[in-house]
C-alpha cells in the first residue's frame, strides 16, 4: 500500500504557523499556506507519476495534480536525498477550522489548521 506525507517546504510558510484571514485577500504570508506531499509506494520509494487529488474547504481550490516535477532535499536513511513532492498553495478565505485533504489510489492523509481574523496592521 502506499502512503502519503504532508509536510512544510517552505520555511515559516506551513502547518506550524499562524494563518490568518483577510477579507481584502492576500497581501502577507500570513493569509496563505504552502504545503508538500510525498507520495511513496510500497517499497517506500517517493514517486512523482501518481495521480493525486487535494480537497480542500469551498472546493474552490480544490485541485488534481497528475504528476510533478517538483523536488525536495530529504533525509532518508541518514543520507539527502532528492525527493519529488507535490506543492500545494492553499489561500485563507474565511476564518475558523480548514481541513485539507490529499488522496492518492484510495488512500488519505489531512491537515487541519486553525484559521484567526487578520488584526489590523498599526500605523508607524
Amino acid at each position: 500500500m502506499i502512503t502519503i506525507e504532508i509536510f512544510n517546504p517552505v520555511p515559516g510558510k506551513g502547518q506550524t504557523k499562524v494563518h490568518a484571514h483577510n477579507p481584502k485577500g492576500i497581501e502577507d504570508e500570513e493569509d496563505y499556506v504552502e504545503l508538500g506531499l510525498i507520495v511513496r509506494n510500497e517499497q517506500g520509494e517517493a514517486v512523482k507519476d501518481r495521480l493525486v487529488t487535494v480537497n480542500a474547504p469551498g472546493s474552490q481550490q480544490d485541485k488534481t495534480m497528475n504528476g510533478t516535477g517538483a523536488h525536495r532535499k530529504v533525509v532518508r536513511n541518514g543520507a539527502r536525498v532528492s525527493t519529488p513532492f507535490y506543492p500545494f498553495h492553499y489561500e485563507f478565505k474565511s476564518e475558523g477550522k480548514h481541513t485539507i485533504t490529499f488522496s492518492c489510489e484510495g488512500v488519505t492523509a489531512s491537515v487541519e489548521l486553525q484559521v484567526e481574523k487578520k488584526k489590523p496592521k498599526k500605523d508607524k
